[in-house]
């Protein structure tokens, strides 16, 4: 979807159509789990919960781990989303924990910054500077890509606002600028 939103709309019909005409499971989570972000993108947080809770059911047979983890990430905007802090935690925790498992060291660094998002949500700044601070730089600014990173980079940025760090809050700011100026569109929008 990656700010297209208005063609993702569009194709989703034919897109639900193809993916339940197969008999794969793993073809149906594929369009499931977009299909879950699309709801929470257009705010619709029961729903967006209830597609990925039955997408999670089906059954993948290691198929799908990188897949399952965006699930287990997703899972987690969502409940924090509706402040149900305490399942989002869990959610992240399963996550760790598969990531460590499978050896999916993207996905331990997203759910680390998960992690840290929430204990900001939450309030708990210490904890959210432990797991944000030291994770972004201007040098490597230009590889911060997509949805998956770029709210902890928001987020970062309002750590720095909250503990009234102006120059920290400023550096990020021109992290957030160099991300704009990325040529991929998941990273611009």
């Amino acid at each position: 979807m990656a700010g297209r939103r208005d063609e993702a709309l569009e194709v989703e019909p034919s897109a639900r159509e193809a993916s339940y005409a197969s008999t794969s499971e793993v073809c149906r989570f594929m369009f499931e789990l977009p299909e879950s972000g699309l709801a929470y993108q257009l705010l619709d947080f029961g729903r967006a919960l209830e597609i990925l809770l039955s997408a999670e059911r089906r059954e993948l047979s290691r198929r799908g781990d990188a897949q399952a983890r965006l699930a287990h990430v997703l899972r987690s905007w969502i409940l924090g989303a509706i402040d149900r802090y305490e399942d989002a935690l869990a959610a992240i925790d399963a996550g760790v924990i598969a990531a460590q498992r499978d050896r999916q060291n993207w996905a331990l660094r997203v759910f680390e910054t998960t992690w840290g998002r929430q204990m900001l949500q939450m309030g708990k700044f210490a904890e959210a500077a432990i797991a944000l601070e030291g994770r972004f730089s201007r040098a490597e600014a230009h590889l911060i890509a997509g949805a998956l990173h770029a709210p902890s980079v928001v987020s970062l940025g309002l750590l720095k606002i909250h503990t009234a760090d102006k120059s920290g809050a400023l550096e990020v700011a021109e992290i957030a600028k160099i991300m704009l100026q990325a040529r991929a569109p998941g990273v611009r929008h």
